[in-house]
């Protein structure tokens, strides 16, 4: 797996419990590249960790239409 650049970055911002400035490198990621699930995935668990639950929302539902068969996805959408 080639991880990008921005990916990388927000992964080490979320690892510093800096979820804004996850949320920012995410967003990066998912304009390089809309179609990486988890770019979704990765920024809907900052949002929670920001308090924002319907944006968390959004990006979980997007990561089951990216990959329908993945009962993961679905368990992740429990709030």
């Amino acid at each position: 797996m080639n991880m990008s650049r921005e990916f990388a970055k927000g992964l080490a911002k979320a690892k510093e419990n800096d979820f804004l400035g996850a949320i920012e490198h995410f967003s990066n990621a998912i304009n390089e590249d809309n179609s990486n699930v988890e770019h979704y995935a990765e920024r809907a668990v900052a949002y929670i960790n920001t308090n924002q639950y319907e944006l968390s929302m959004f990006d979980m539902n997007i990561c089951i239409d990216l990959e329908p068969n993945n009962s993961y996805r679905y368990s992740c959408v429990h709030f």
